[in-house]
Order: structure tokens, then sequence, then C-alpha cells
């Protein structure tokens, strides 16, 4: 039987059973407390903390231990954000109620935001005995939200510029899906192309049921393959209206198989430029250039006509003067000759003109008096002699003749002159026409000088087809300008998200952009000739740092090259007036060309100095330099010093002829020493202010 001492043994060692019990589940919920992320702080009523996790005193820089049995002020937290949060758990103290909240709050690792939950812990008997805040990071989730918001908006404005692009290309776009190719959208552009005609939500093959069979073959291959279709200046027959008749458009056009959103089979993008006005203007172009050679081909004949002629006229005048020499019969003869002579000479669709030693007229066939616009020998005479004003007689570029350099005078001083061309005024046409004349003397058999002749051309249909030439290669420029630009900027907004494309299509896609910037600085050249033919290059006039422009072009260009040294040397700032895009224009073909033709690399000098009243910019290379019989040609339009060699490196030779008419814009000079070889010096004088 039990004692009581046993039963007091039993009791005591219950108790102390449990008492390990309440430790250990102590312990245990101290080490998940201990191991959440969350922030857990435990309050009494007087503010005071009785418990904090070890995530959450880490977050402040504490241990828990530092902050059991203080509140927040002796903890030295900031009022700011602790007096709204004790002033909630005041509430909670006095309603009972959990309270939930968002702020943010000042750790070790910076500003961070939190999410809480203030909750009441009630005791045995009821009462609120302390408020237990559970606290979450959230700064992750905000960023992320915020990161989600800003893609979000950043994918709809990238939506709305896509359709912008869209809606407003000149380009047209087309996009059809179904195994029947429906067209499911299609862009202003495309359907302006065919105005009579409803696109959206047609066949493809009901829509262009003749081109559609003609490229049926692509279509297939495109959607089988993959492979992207692109078909240059295509000839296609079609209606542009139901009614309408069937005419040839020429098109330059895309296909390419695209996944639809929702859609298990392919779809097909197309893009279409219409380029019938192109092709039409290049047969044009064609046309005219026949037309030019065919009257070349006269003008070169009717020169060989006219030396045939003057060769036998000095055949039939030395006749003469021997038949005048011997006997009475060999001058009826001669006579006879003259009489025939007169009546080739009369003839003649050429102007001739022959005057005696002293520069009196003696002869002026009814070709030449009708090419000056003149009734009568006397008249000419007066005009070509006397007073020369009176046919305003100029070089092509306006400027007089003075009468010492007529051809005319020339050939009475000794002299043959081939082919010199003016401008004369015809009173009796009332406009300037333009002539090409050849003159030389008129010698006994001693080679004394016994007068002049002249033989004279009405060119100027032939000059006037030159000027609708150049007119043409302005027109060609100004319409390839547009095109060039939309494909440049396609490929571009092709090339930014590399994300989807195969580095196939992007080797592809930066081809694309290489040519069209090839293409682009082909144009601005063309563009730049027109404007220099007609003299209508714009010059902005601005106050300019030449030695800033000059070091920041070569910074740029030094970035082109990995074998060169650009080096630059000035004496501080050099003040000019002039355009500064157009000066850097010429600095850059100096620059380019430096590098061009020094394929082995080495050293290229730029300096600026001044001389007297003049800026002069140098550009020094160490590479092949120009052949000496070129260089006097340098400055000409479409001349390449080094076509045919092994230095051709390919350009339509303007950048020198457009640089030089660019510094005399600027009533500036250029000039170059070169040594074949040996390197070339390029310079440009420019006027201080």
């Amino acid at each position: 039987m039990r004692t009581p001492e046993d039963k007091s043994r039993e009791g005591l060692a219950r108790k102390d059973a449990l008492y390990e019990e309440l430790e250990r589940r102590s312990q245990v919920m101290d080490a998940i407390l201990s191991s959440t992320p969350d922030h857990l702080y435990l309050y009494d009523l007087a503010g005071r903390y009785i418990y904090a996790s070890v995530a959450g005193a880490k977050a402040l820089g504490m241990q828990p231990s530092e902050m059991i049995g203080k509140t927040w002020r002796e903890l030295g937290l900031p009022a700011e954000i602790m007096e709204p949060f004790e002033a909630k758990v005041k509430t909670i103290s006095a309603t009972g109620e959990s309270v939930t909240g968002e702020t943010q709050f000042p750790t070790v690792e910076g500003v961070r935001d939190y999410e809480y939950i203030l909750t009441p812990v009630f005791d045995s008997a009821g009462g609120i005995a302390s408020v237990l805040a559970t606290v979450r990071d959230i700064t992750e989730q905000k960023r992320a939200e915020m990161e989600h918001e800003h893609a979000t908006r950043q994918a709809e404005m990238e939506r709305a510029l896509l359709e912008a692009v869209v809606n407003y290309t000149p380009a047209g776009i087309l996009v059809a899906r179904g195994s029947d190719l429906t067209v499911q959208m299609v862009n202003p552009a495309y359907q302006a192309m065919y105005p009579g005609i409803e696109i959206l939500g047609r066949t493809m093959a009901d829509i262009w049921p003749a081109a559609y069979l003609s490229a049926a073959h692509v279509i297939t291959r495109v959607l089988e393959t993959g492979e992207p279709y692109k078909g240059l200046d295509d000839k296609f027959i079609l209606k542009r209206s139901p009614d309408g008749p069937m005419e040839t458009g020429y098109f330059t056009w895309t296909l390419t198989r695209v996944r639809l959103p929702d859609e298990d089979a392919w779809g097909l993008l197309s893009t279409a430029m219409e380029t019938t006005e192109r092709i039409r203007a290049m047969e044009e172009q064609e046309r005219l250039l026949e037309q030019l050679q065919d009257s070349n081909e006269k003008l070169q004949a009717k020169s060989e006509e006219i030396q045939e002629k003057n060769a036998e006229l000095r055949v039939h005048n030395e006749a003469l003067t021997v038949a005048y020499r011997n006997t009475a019969e060999a001058r009826t003869e001669a006579w006879k000759r003259a009489a025939q002579l007169t009546a080739v000479i009369d003839n003649m669709v050429d102007g001739v003109f022959v005057c005696d030693a002293e520069g009196r007229m003696t002869l002026v066939n009814d070709a030449g008096l009708r090419l000056l616009g003149l009734e009568r020998i006397e008249d000419a005479q007066q005009a070509l002699i006397g007073a020369p004003e009176l046919l305003r007689i100029r070089h092509l570029d306006g400027q007089p003749i003075p009468p010492a350099e007529l051809a005319m005078s020339r050939a009475l001083n000794g002299y043959t002159v081939m082919q010199q061309e003016c401008l004369v005024y015809n009173a009796l046409r009332q406009r300037d026409i333009y002539i090409r004349i050849s003159a030389s003397s008129i010698r006994n058999h001693n080679g004394e000088i016994l007068g002049a002749v002249a033989v004279a051309r009405d060119v100027t249909e032939a000059i006037e087809l030159d000027k609708m030439k150049d007119s043409f290669i302005a027109v060609a420029a100004h319409e390839l300008k547009t095109p060039v630009a939309i494909m440049k900027g396609y490929s571009q907004a092709l090339l930014r998200p590399r994300k989807g494309v195969s580095s196939r299509q992007y080797e592809m896609l930066e081809a694309i952009d290489r040519g069209s910037n090839r293409i682009n600085a082909i144009v601005q050249d063309l563009l730049d000739i027109s404007q220099l033919h007609i003299g209508r290059l714009k010059l902005t006039t601005e106050v300019i740092d030449l030695s800033a422009l000059v070091a920041q072009t070569a910074e740029r260009m030094s970035r082109t090259t990995d074998k060169h040294c650009i080096r630059f040397q000035s004496p501080g700032s050099v003040t000019i007036k002039g355009d500064s895009g157009r000066v850097e224009q010429v600095l850059v073909n100096f620059i380019d060309n430096a590098i061009k033709f020094s394929p082995t690399g080495g050293d290229i000098d730029l300096t600026v100095a001044v001389q007297g009243r003049e800026a002069i910019v140098t550009v020094r290379d160490h590479g092949v330099g120009i052949p000496k019989e070129k260089q006097s040609r340098i400055f000409q339009r479409f001349y390449r010093a080094h076509d045919g060699t092994p230095y051709d490196y390919g350009g339509m030779g303007v950048g020198l002829y457009i640089s030089k008419e660019i510094v005399e814009r600027h009533r500036g000079r250029i000039w170059f020493e070169s040594e074949d070889g040996k390197g070339s010096t390029f310079f440009f004088g420019l006027p201080l202010p």
C-alpha cells in the first residue's frame, strides 16, 4: 500500500515531466518563430517588447535580448513611423479587433516596404494581455509589381507604336490566315493600291485571281519551308477595281510565314510597295539615253563630214592656186571649182565664216547668217569683228568672251581652235543658242596667214538634252530617298528586338541595313550634285569653332578603323563663319579618302592653322598617293584616279568634287600635294571673320 510520501513523490515527478514538456515545446516554438522570414513582435499594453523574433530584431540591427522589456523610444526607433503604430496598438487594446496595413521602415539594408497585421492576445480571463505584430517584407513584391506595371505600359506603348507604323507607313502590309488565306488585316497603304476592291475578309485567290495564280507556287513554298521570299519589281497583270480593265503593275513585295495568336496553322505576312512609276521612269530614261546616244552619233558623223569637206576645200584651194599660176585655162577651171565650192558651202547645214588677214569678213554662208540671226554679210562683219557685244557671245557660264579669245581671232593668230562651245544671242529667234565652233588659219604655200575660216554648229538641242539628263539625276535621287529611308527604318526596327530573330535572319537584316546606308550615301551625293548643278546648294551660316569641329570629326572617324592612328593638332580655338554640317562633310571626305587609300594603316595627321586672314585645315596620309598624270582631274565630277588599279575601292568619284564646291561657296580655296606611292596631303582654307 502506497504511503503519502509515495504519492507526494509521484506528484512531483509528474510536475517535473510536465515542466520538461512545456520547456521542450517552448524551445520548438522558439525555433519555429526564429526560422520564419516574417518579423514577429509581442508588446504588452505599456508598449514594451515581450518578444522579438530573430529576423525582426536583425532587421533593426539588434539581438532579441536587447529589445525585451524596452519601448520603441528606449530603442531609438523613428518616431514618425512608431507613433502612428503605437496609436493602432492602443486602438486594438480598446476594441480587441485586428488591424492591417503597409508601411516603410529604415533597416540595416535600407528603407524597405512592409505589410503588417496587429492581433490582440487574450489571457485566460478573456482580457487583452498583449498585442502580436506580424510583419512581412514586401519590398521585392512591390518592385515586381512596379516592374510588371512598367512592362505593361511599355508593351502598350510598343503596341500603339506598331499600330501607328502599320497604319501610316507608305508600304502596304497584309496578313492572311487559314488554309484559304483569308485576309485578316490590311493597312491603308495596301488598300489604297486597290481603291475599288474590298480586301479585308476575302481570300487572296478571290481578290487577285490572276496574280494569285502566278504567285501560288511561291506562296506554297514560303508556307511549307518558312523561307521568306522577296520579289523586286515583279510584273503582275491585275484589276484595281471590279469593273476596271486589266493592267500591268510592278511591285517590290515580300512573303513571310508567321505564327498568329490562337492559330495552329501558319499565317502569311505580305508587304508590298508599288514601283510602277519608277519602272516607267527608268524606261523613259533608257529611251532618252538612246536618243542622246543617237544624237551624239549624228554629231560625230557631221563632224567627220566637216573634216572631209575641209580636206576637200584644201585640195581644191591648192588646185586653184596652181591653176591660177599656170594658165588662163587653169584660172577658168579654178573659178569653176570655186563656184562648186561656193555651192557646197551655201548648202551646208553648218555655218561657215571666212575672213582675210585683216579680219574683214569675205564669206558667210546662209546657214551662218541663220545661226547668228542676221540677214547680210555686212551684219556679220559688224557683229563678229566690229561690235561682238551685239551677239552677246559668252562662255557657257554666262561670262563674256573677250574679242581676242574668239575662235576667229585666235585662228588669225595662228592657232587652231577645236570644238569651242559658247552662247550666242539669236535676234530672229529671240533666245540664246549654244554653238560649237572650230577655226583654223588659211595659209599660202609659204605658210603665211592669208585669213581664217570657222565652221559653227547649233548644238542647242544636244546641250538641252544633257541638261535633261542632269534633271533626271536630280529627280531619280529625290525619288529614291524616301524608299531608302523606309527600308532603313524597317531594317533597324527589326534589328532592335533581337529576341525571336534567328542568326540567319539577323545577318540578312544587318546586310539590308548596310546596303541601305550605302544607297543613302549615294542618294545624298546625287542630291548634292543636283543642287550644285542648278546652283541651289544652301549654306546655313553660323559661328563655328573650327578646331572643335575638326577634333570631333577626327574622334568619330577614328572609330571606323582599327589600322590607323588619327592625330590632331591645333593652336587653340579658331573661329570662322560657315555651315558646320557642310564643313564637316568636307572633313569626312578628306579623312575617309585618307583611310581608304592607306590600306596598310599608319598615321593620319590633321592640323588647323591660321595664316594671315585664313584658317587652313590639313589632312595628311602616308598611303598610295595619286599618279602625277591624273592629278589635274582630281576635282572633276565622277572622276576616280585609281579606277582599274589594285586600289580601286569603288565609289562614284564625286566626294572631292562636292568638297571643292562647298569650300568655294564659303569663299575659300582647296588644293592638294601628292606623290605616287608616298601619300597625299589635302588642304582647304576658309576666310576668318
